[in-house]
């Protein structure tokens, strides 16, 4: 007599459904952190309330001078939350318990590194879309179709930098083990240190926040790295930075 066994191909592997669970999982631990709220509400807030003092202006250089003085703000809340994102495995032994859950602690860091660069971008892309609508009803006429391009450019520049800063702050927090020293070392940074040091010596154009600068707001410092290189210099530093705290983490004795 012979047996057959039929498989149901439309049901999901277990290795697919884990990658669900685990990003599912992920999320509901980002949604219960007081950071990574924190650091989402400054990505929303800061933009928007900065930069709704120049939807109306007449002008395409004061619209986006109004932006970028936002966006730079904004960037504050991409550090915060990626810098806890991962950083809260430290606190509380919960890296064991996550290791517990999932041995493989390269699995946990692809799909936090991934969910950190989807919120980031998703938020970015949000607030300046915002921005963009509110300036269409509040001064209609006003924008015209090469301004709708040219802000739609500036978005895509600025949600690359802000990605790019999560990465170098998602490195960090890896490295350290502690999202609140990441904290404290980059939000200084990126609020004044690097100016002060940029007076000192034309080498802080190298730092990450300042060799992004003009992804942002290209006419305000000519001297600093263009935008490209600028973007070339952010990416070295967020990969290194990444790729360093990869291999730390994956060593880390888990107490």
């Amino acid at each position: 007599m012979t047996m057959t066994i039929q498989v149901d191909n439309s049901k999901p592997t277990q290795q697919s459904w884990r990658l669900t669970d685990l990003a599912r999982s992920e999320l509901l631990k980002l949604a219960t952190n007081p950071l990574c709220l924190g650091g989402i509400a400054l990505m929303v807030i800061l933009p928007i309330a900065v930069a709704a003092g120049s939807v109306g202006a007449d002008t395409l250089g004061l619209w986006h001078q109004g932006m970028s003085r936002g966006a730079l703000l904004g960037q504050l809340g991409a550090v915060v939350f990626a810098s806890a994102v991962f950083g809260q495995e430290f606190e509380g032994a919960r890296l064991r318990t996550s290791c517990l859950a999932v041995p493989r602690r390269s699995l946990v860091l692809t799909v936090e590194l991934a969910l950190t660069g989807l919120i980031v971008a998703g938020l970015c892309v949000a607030s300046g879309l915002a921005l963009v609508l509110a300036r269409l009803i509040l001064a209609p006429g006003v924008m015209t179709g090469a301004e709708l391009r040219s802000t739609g450019i500036w978005i895509a520049q600025f949600s690359l930098t802000w990605i790019l800063m999560a990465g170098v702050s998602f490195g960090i927090s890896l490295i350290l083990g502690s999202s609140v020293a990441t904290i404290a070392i980059l939000v200084p940074m990126m609020l004044a240190l690097s100016q002060v040091i940029y007076i000192l010596t034309d080498l802080a154009r190298f730092l990450p926040d300042l060799a992004g600068y003009r992804l942002i707001n290209d006419e305000a410092f000519p001297a600093l790295l263009p935008a490209p290189l600028g973007a070339a210099v952010q990416a070295v530093w967020a990969v290194t930075l990444l790729a360093f705290g990869w291999w730390r983490t994956r060593r880390r004795d888990v107490r």
